[in-house]
């Protein structure tokens, strides 16, 4: 008997298996990658802006929170 050829049956389980071990890798790094996406979302984001304009209706440094999240400034110097 010739011992070096697999079986249909074998065959299709070790595909199987593999298959199965590629899409647990990849449901595992969409995960991750859903994780870090959501955490980018809420994280706070200071946008600074100027206008000195005169005929702009409020002229000065203006500081937003245009993120998600709630902003702490820390420290601040001039």
């Amino acid at each position: 008997m010739n011992t070096n050829k697999l079986k249909p049956d074998t065959l299709t389980a070790i595909s199987s298996i593999i298959i199965a071990l590629i899409a647990l890798g990849i449901s595992i790094w969409q995960g991750i990658e859903t994780r870090n996406h959501n955490r980018q979302t809420v994280t706070p984001n200071l946008s600074i802006t100027r206008d000195f304009r005169n005929e702009a209706k409020d002229v000065g440094i203006f500081i937003e929170s245009v993120g998600l999240g709630p902003v702490i400034i820390k420290k601040s110097s001039s």
